[in-house]
């Protein structure tokens, strides 16, 4: 005779011993692997913009809520991997910059970014896609982007990228500037730059780059760092009332109690634009680059929305 308690149904039994089997087979968490738990923030491009056959900035940003990681970060594109030796521990972030070449033949590509681990396990963080263009690439920097949308409609039509930066964003290697073809500053806190970009900015204009400096109230601010770069010997700054004329045939725009810039032009600087004696764009070169200083604010209202 059975015992009572062993008269139940096998199948049950056979079913439970498959549940813990099925249990045993299933993949166990990331984390439970030994994968790290790291976040990763990117900026690549111009404002997400690039151009084929010109490099191209990538910054990350890796910040570890896990466990101490030992390994590689890793950034690709096309045939090329960049390799930089990752030891980050828990709570931790660390930032990387480089520039990647972009060839224009490769005009469908993206860009990987991915952990190597010190067991050769590769973990993708990310994989973004390019999408090239621009036959002129405009950076703008600055805190009043609407005073400069009008930018995106530079003859000829449809040739004029505007790519909004920040400081953060500005490359310490001249190269990951090389795509842009004029940088504007206006407007915008300058005193966040780092040397490494104010030498980079300063190598870029030698080498062709072409940069805008905008005036107005914070014009300290906004020229803060620039100061071997500025065509003017700064004295102060006054109100008047002024008329701007491209040329005799262009209607005048009549700027009433703005803000002026006023200083001595510095040695090779010329005056494109004035009235009276005071000056209001004024340019000077640097190596094969040039220097433009505008001594008012652009972003006031009657200038932005002149047809001129």
């Amino acid at each position: 005779t059975q015992h009572p308690t062993q008269l139940k149904n096998p199948m049950k039994k056979h079913l439970l011993l498959g549940l813990l089997l099925l249990l045993f087979l299933l993949p166990l968490p990331a984390q439970a692997q030994g994968l790290p738990r790291i976040q990763a923030q990117f900026s690549v491009g111009f404002d997400g913009q690039c151009k084929y056959g010109e490099w191209l900035p990538v910054q990350v940003t890796l910040i570890n809520q896990g466990d101490d990681f030992t390994g590689e970060l890793v950034i690709a594109y096309s045939q090329a991997r960049h390799k930089f030796p990752l030891e980050l521990p828990a709570n931790a972030q660390k930032a990387f910059a480089t520039v990647l070449y972009i060839d224009q033949n490769n005009i469908s590509q993206q860009l990987e970014i991915s952990l190597l681990t010190e067991s050769g396990q590769e973990i993708e963080l990310n994989q973004i896609p390019l999408t090239c263009g621009a036959t002129r690439l405009v950076g703008v920097m600055t805190d009043t982007p609407s005073a400069f949308t009008a930018l995106n409609a530079l003859p000829p039509a449809n040739t004029t990228d505007v790519a909004y930066l920040d400081v953060a964003s500005l490359a310490e290697n001249w190269l990951g500037l090389q795509a842009m073809d004029i940088l504007l500053v206006s407007n915008a806190d300058a005193t966040q730059l780092t040397e490494k970009q104010h030498a980079a900015i300063r190598t870029w204009i030698q080498k062709g780059g072409q940069i805008i400096f905008g005036g107005g109230a914070g014009y300290q601010q906004t020229w803060a760092g620039f100061d071997n770069l500025i065509p003017l010997d700064v004295s102060g700054a006054s109100v008047a009332d002024v008329t701007l004329k491209l040329d005799t045939a262009s209607e005048g725009l009549a700027l009433n109690s703005i803000l002026l810039i006023d200083g001595e032009l510095t040695a090779d600087t010329q005056i494109l634009f004035s009235t009276g004696d005071q000056p209001l764009v004024v340019q000077k070169k640097l190596g094969a680059g040039v220097v433009t200083l505008l001594t008012f604010d652009p972003n006031i209202s009657s200038f932005r929305s002149w047809d001129q």
